[in-house]
């Protein structure tokens, strides 16, 4: 089978995702765009994630993202199928936290952020996965 180089750039689609990961994805556009429009996100994201809690730790991971990336951060637009780079990231590192695995959380991380940084972002993500673990276990 010859090699693909577009087979190596894409990025999952959402409609393969679990639901409440692709709430997620979802959540993280939301957050995004109304945060760049300098708009309230937090009732918005709040549905979408089917909790406020959620929603507030979606925005501190968010917060602490924006702060510890070494590069923009990239969304793609709602109507988009496919993840970007990023959103597939976050998704990543929220299941890591979620299962309480550090070493696969830093492994995501350790060429782009130091341990200090890596650090604030699992405080973060483990804050998030525990907010989102009662409103999804429905689901």
């Amino acid at each position: 089978m010859p090699f693909r180089f577009a087979d190596l750039a894409a990025t999952p689609l959402i409609a393969a995702l679990k639901e409440g990961e692709a709430c997620l994805v979802r959540a993280v556009r939301t957050w995004v765009v109304l945060n760049k429009l300098e708009q309230p996100y937090g009732g918005p994201v709040a549905d979408l994630l089917r909790s406020r809690a959620a929603a507030v730790g979606l925005d501190l991971l968010m917060m602490r993202v924006g702060v510890a990336w070494t590069e923009a951060f990239t969304v793609n637009p709602p109507c988009c199928p496919r993840m970007t780079h990023d959103e597939a990231l976050v998704l990543g590192l929220v299941q890591s936290a979620a299962n309480g695995n550090r070493p696969g959380f830093d492994r995501q991380l350790s060429e782009m952020l130091a341990s200090d940084a890596r650090e604030s972002l699992y405080n973060a993500a483990c804050h998030l996965a525990e907010a989102l673990a009662p409103a999804h276990s429905s689901r």
